[in-house]
């Protein structure tokens, strides 16, 4: 048998290999339709018994905690959230709150939240929502370059006071907060799905709840799915029906702990690697079907693209692992194409500019315009260990800082911008790269 993990385990068999004798492979369940595998072959598992596999250890997911976090906040709730990510995104999240609650009492503040969109949008929906909040969130000028005005309207129909600070349609927002109305709404969630979730987290406590009618196609979609099915987990009915959402409105009914996943965004980022050479590492494999985050995916549309050979994909529903996919496409010669992704531009960066000019540099030909991005991953000249320009942007600095030992070398700029959403990313690539006997891209 195996040396066993220093945890409790289930055990699952696999095929035998030719020579080999059963033996059982450790599975740890780590949440809800996650588990804990070896992605490595079989004698490579049993030689753990004197030399161990490093073990990835991935933060908690900060789209599903900081959707918590509002909701504790307008519940009211004692509700413990576990684990708490451990990131720059969520402490900026949970300060903000602070600010927000002690703002009914003290009288005007301003809380800074840097380049944090999901706390921009999710924050204004609920701080225009508890009567006597009075605050202005602001932050870089990244952040007050992303677009608010499809949400900050929508809000001011249901009965929100929220005035623009400077250019309109941009933060800083002053808001001044209260009992919505709520009822019939509409809005355009072509720019991010993060203002209908906005509006759902927020409507349990207006009057009149939430029927809203969407006028575009969104961008994100499985966000939202994600946001009703925790909205549903914490007693609130939500119904969507096509281009319709409905929530009632009703108190929130948060559990005394509510545990949080494993980030599946972060995990694309060791599939990444896995996919270019560096196989010596255990890693919790995202299960589509069991878990809330769209990201989990990514395990399906990678080896998809690997077998098929080429990837011609609509991506507007997971873009946030576009960066690691066409990387790890490129880097294996595999032509791809993917579309609907023009809202990659209003992110930390013009993700879309930052890909296509950090492939070049690697010497492929990338196309880049409106809302694609394609590549026929052959690839030419190209300067030797050029240092990537990622845009301070945690998603680049990651996606290119793992191919830098299938492009021969590479390194990244601002890799400290990891911070934002997972502090641990270079010393879990540290202990792979020692493990695999490779040098780290960063500068």
């Amino acid at each position: 048998g195996c040396r066993r993990l220093p945890f409790p385990f289930l055990r699952r068999r696999l095929p035998l290999l030719p020579g080999q004798r059963q033996m059982s492979v450790p599975v740890r369940k780590h949440a809800e339709g996650m588990s804990l595998l070896a992605v490595s072959t079989i004698n490579q598992l049993h030689s753990r018994m004197t030399d161990r596999l490093p073990i990835i250890t991935l933060p908690a997911s900060k789209s599903i905690a900081q959707r918590a976090y509002v909701v504790k906040l307008l519940s009211g709730s004692d509700c413990k959230i576990e684990p708490e990510p451990d990131c720059e995104d969520v402490e900026i999240m949970t300060a903000a709150i602070d600010i927000i609650k002690r703002s009914v009492t003290d009288g005007h503040l301003t809380a800074d939240l840097r380049l944090n969109g999901t706390a921009l949008r999710l924050l204004t929906a609920a701080a225009a929502s508890i009567p006597g909040a009075h605050v202005t969130l602001t932050g870089v000028p990244r952040l007050c370059e992303r677009p608010m005005a499809p949400l900050v309207e929508t809000l001011r129909e249901a009965g929100a006071d929220i005035t623009y600070s400077s250019e309109p349609g941009f933060a800083p927002l002053t808001i001044r907060g209260r009992r919505l109305e709520g009822g019939e709404l509409a809005i355009d969630a072509s720019q991010s799905s993060q203002f209908v979730s906005a509006l759902m987290i927020a409507a349990p406590t207006w009057t009149r709840g939430l029927k809203l009618r969407l006028t575009s196609i969104p961008v994100s979609e499985g966000y939202i799915r994600m946001t009703g099915n925790m909205m549903r987990s914490f007693g609130i009915p939500v119904e969507t029906l096509l281009d319709r959402i409905a929530v009632m409105p009703r108190q929130y009914d948060m559990p005394a702990t509510y545990h949080v996943e494993p980030d599946m965004s972060a995990a694309a980022f060791f599939l990444e690697a896995r996919a270019l050479g560096m196989k010596q590492f255990l890693l919790p494999t995202p299960d589509p079907q069991g878990s809330l985050q769209p990201d989990a995916a990514f395990h399906v549309i990678l080896d998809e693209a690997l077998r098929e050979g080429s990837a011609d994909r609509d991506m507007r529903n997971v873009p946030d692992i576009v960066p690691p996919l066409a990387v790890t496409l490129a880097l294996r010669g595999i032509p791809f194409t993917m579309r609907g992704v023009g809202h990659l531009r209003h992110k930390e960066c013009d993700r879309l500019e930052a890909l296509a000019l950090g492939l070049r540099q690697l010497g492929f030909t990338v196309e880049c315009d409106g809302d694609y991005i394609a590549c026929d991953s052959r690839r030419g000249p190209h300067e030797e260990n050029p240092l990537i320009r990622t845009f301070n942007d945690h998603r680049m600095v990651m996606a290119f800082a793992m191919g830098a030992e299938a492009a021969g070398g590479l390194r990244v700029d601002c890799p400290e911008a990891v911070a934002k959403s997972y502090p641990g990313f270079w010393e879990n690539l540290e202990r792979v790269k020692s493990r695999e006997g490779n040098d780290l891209g960063r500068t």
